[in-house]
């Protein structure tokens, strides 16, 4: 496995309520944030691939309730 560290933009900002819920759908593994008013999740995720990386990043974000608008290298 290979560690994959992606900054992920959401559709909306980041209430404080929902730091929980981004905890519990797996982002143990993120540092979540707001940035020009968009939520945002720098993330470090073991995977064996980037594609399997992305997908599980994607599948945990809808669970705790976001969208994903864009995936990058983190800076």
């Amino acid at each position: 496995m290979q560690t994959f560290n992606l900054f992920i933009h959401l559709d909306r900002a980041i209430d404080e309520a929902e730091y929980d819920h981004l905890f519990e759908a797996g982002f143990d593994d993120a540092a979540p944030g707001i940035e020009n008013g968009i939520g945002v999740l720098d993330v470090s995720r073991r995977a064996e691939s980037r594609a399997d990386a992305v997908e599980s990043i994607t599948r945990a974000v809808e669970q705790a309730g976001f969208k994903v608008t864009d995936i990058r290298a983190s800076p």
